[in-house]
């Protein structure tokens, strides 16, 4: 039998977005408040034009490990 004990699990988060300045606060928060923070939170934004991206930056600026695409 083989064990491996001291196992760090580690994950990356990946967040879709279009037009979701009503929801994208809740779901970047849904994915802080994990048990097992991921090691990075990628959000792809496809040409909102709404206030998605703002609000991501202005709530979410001082997550180190945050990334944002955009098309």
């Amino acid at each position: 039998m083989n064990t491996i004990t001291n196992i760090k699990l580690t994950y990356c988060a990946i967040l879709t977005t279009f037009n979701a300045e009503k929801t994208v606060v809740q779901a970047l928060e849904s994915i802080l408040a994990q048990t097992i923070t991921p090691a990075e939170i990628i959000v792809v934004d496809d040409c909102s034009s709404d206030s998605t991206l703002k609000i991501i930056e202005q709530k979410f600026s001082r997550v180190p490990n945050l990334k944002i695409i955009v098309n």
